[in-house]
């Protein structure tokens, strides 16, 4: 019966290596039209990127963190009629508990209500 002869790496032996020294570090290669293309398209996407974040800003409108806030702007048709102070929608609730105290004086136009 043949025994099987397995190969280890840890028992090979080690292979001499080189020295590699590389050239001087204050020369540089010429630039090639490669390069100026690549930096072109670098310069030209982090600009995009930074005109796109700033488009994004414009256009966001940050959530409350209370669920929303409104000021009262007028009671007509049974519908308390409001303005989001966030973003100056108008937004109409048809509760009649708030139609009622906006008509007994309780709220006021100008008054923030929550949500």
């Amino acid at each position: 019966m043949n025994k099987r002869v397995y190969y280890r790496q840890e028992r090979r032996t080690p292979l001499p290596y080189e020295v590699v020294v590389h050239d001087d570090p204050d020369t540089r290669k010429p630039m090639t039209d490669a390069d100026v293309r690549t930096g072109f398209w670098a310069v030209l996407a982090v600009l995009t990127f930074g005109m796109a974040l700033s488009v994004a800003q414009m256009v966001y409108t940050p959530s409350t963190l209370d669920g929303g806030s409104y000021r009262v702007v007028a009671v007509s048709n049974g519908r308390l009629h409001t303005e989001d102070t966030v973003t100056g929608k108008r937004v109409s609730f048809p509760d009649q508990d708030l139609v009622k105290a906006a008509l007994s004086g309780k709220i006021k136009r100008g008054d923030v209500i929550r949500r």
